[in-house]
């Protein structure tokens, strides 16, 4: 059956459609520039404090800053590290932060016994090679980081999933800063004087992640490994790494749905597009005994046995050096003085929660 009667777009970015159930119905939609929100009179519970907001598309951090100290809007994500300063000493705003799922890390290939960006290993991966995995995570300073690179604005990461969500082992510690150790496990491996290769990282996508790639490159080359930084525009980046065309490379990945499952999976599960499983393990880790453990976890619907086999899979994780997880970045929002902003653990603008304060 035909069906003409579909909403027209112009009919949505002027107005004229108003869809939404919530608390606020869109009054206009310009793509990329701007959207429009009206209170919603007809919503079924407590009504948004503002009779309408604007919401407008600063990507570009220097103006998005611009705009809030020069008080042309109230409220402001993703606030650059380096902003802090000014935000908090200006006596006018204030900044609305909370731990977020969101995980940074490092991932290395092993999934394939030649690897495009590395030298020096007589065409071996290096990197299919837990000794070497491990070397890796004992040599990045995670507190160094969190509180310098990224001015406290993280939390050091020990496993994929946050404390707080649904998954998390709480027996897991951060690897702990150990170059010299993870020197001589690169000896150990056949590598005593280390090898050359690429790290890649996005140079657009997350907050200071171009500086905390610097800062992770550095690191590496205390132990010995000849690290070139490579970066590339989000828009491109990975489609490389779907491409397998890195060998290390940093990326992030949150826990949506608020449960650890989904994002263990997403990560962590062998990667199989036409299963869903690993849509983000670019890096092609692959075990067994994590397998089972989430596949197991998808269908019990046992809440503490559930946790117990996600718990487990993230301990297999930890214990093969799979994923070098480096913090848990915090969601940062900077707001005007007389705003209430409630912080999002997802990284999302829920715009209901501004109200007076």
């Amino acid at each position: 059956m035909r069906n003409d009667n579909w909403l027209e777009t112009a009919g949505f970015n002027s107005g004229k459609v108003s869809p939404g159930i919530g608390h606020y119905r869109v009054k206009k939609f310009a793509p990329d520039v701007e959207i429009g929100l009206e209170r919603n009179e007809q919503y079924y519970g407590t009504p948004a404090a503002y009779d309408s907001v604007l919401v407008k598309s600063l990507p570009d951090n220097s103006a998005r800053i611009a705009a809030l100290l020069g008080g042309s809007v109230d409220v402001i994500n993703a606030v650059p590290i380096n902003s802090i300063d000014s935000i908090q000493s200006s006596g006018k705003y204030h900044l609305s932060s909370i731990p977020s799922t969101l995980l940074i890390f490092l991932l290395p290939d092993q999934g394939q016994e030649k690897t495009p960006k590395v030298s020096g290993t007589d065409g071996k991966n290096p990197f299919l090679d837990p000794r070497v995995r491990k070397a890796l995570n004992l040599a990045i300073n995670r507190e160094q980081i969190a509180e310098t690179v990224m001015g406290g604005m993280a939390q050091p990461a020990s496993q994929i999933i946050v404390d707080g969500v649904f998954g998390h082992n709480p027996d897991l510690q951060p690897y702990p800063y150990d170059p010299q150790e993870a020197k001589r496990l690169l000896a150990d491996a056949g590598y005593p004087n280390g090898f050359s290769m690429t790290l890649n990282a996005p140079s657009d996508r997350y907050v200071n992640g171009a500086q905390v790639a610097q800062a992770v490159t550095a690191m590496l080359s205390q132990i010995g490994l000849n690290v070139t930084l490579e970066t590339f525009p989000f828009s491109i980046y990975f489609t490389k790494a779907s491409a397998y065309e890195f060998s290390l490379y940093l990326a992030g990945a949150a826990a949506d749905t608020g449960e650890g499952l989904s994002q263990m999976i997403n990560l962590a599960g062998t990667r199989n597009p036409d299963r869903g499983w690993g849509g983000a393990n670019r890096g092609r880790y692959s075990s067994k005994v994590t397998d089972k453990a989430l596949e197991d976890a998808q269908s019990t619907l046992d809440d503490a046995r559930r946790e117990e086999l996600i718990r487990a899979a993230v301990v297999e994780v930890y214990d093969d050096h799979g994923y070098v997880p480096l913090y848990h970045e915090f969601g940062v929002w900077g707001v005007r003085n007389g705003v209430h902003y409630d912080p999002n653990a997802n990284l999302t603008n829920i715009f209901y929660t501004a109200r007076p304060e």
